[in-house]
């Protein structure tokens, strides 16, 4: 059987053979995600999201363990936000955690919301197209 996936590294020619980088199937159970949802004062979005944006920077500049990040805010609640970014492991969560400019940011952010709700989470679903 022949199959060539634009979207996927691994061309299959036969059920025999295969080309590409080899897929672990484990992968999945061990990304971690860190999520936050933010409800940012009111008045306080812009500057919210721009002080988040220079703490995603430095995280992504100066730590391994993080590819990107990401930060959606809803359409109908112009203050609510939720930050999600994919992790190497626990370990490297931890060891982000651990810094002192986390530390520092984190709490800048937390003087711009109502309300934070931290958390780590692991992937239990994945469906591309």
């Amino acid at each position: 059987m022949r199959q060539c996936r634009h979207d996927s590294p691994v061309i299959t020619i036969n059920s025999n053979k295969r080309y590409g980088p080899p897929v672990d199937p484990l992968a999945h159970e061990r990304q971690v995600f860190t999520v936050g949802l933010w409800i940012v004062k009111p008045g306080k979005e812009e500057i919210f999201v721009k002080k988040w944006q220079e703490f995603a920077r430095w995280s992504l500049d100066n730590l391994e363990g993080s590819r990107w990040v990401y930060m959606v805010q809803d359409l109908e609640q112009k203050n609510k936000f939720v930050s999600f970014s994919p992790w190497d492991s626990l370990e490297t969560v931890a060891a982000w955690r651990q810094t002192p400019e986390c530390a520092s940011s984190i709490a800048e952010l937390r003087e711009l919301c109502d309300e934070v709700t931290p958390g780590t989470m692991k992937e239990v679903a994945h469906l591309t197209r």
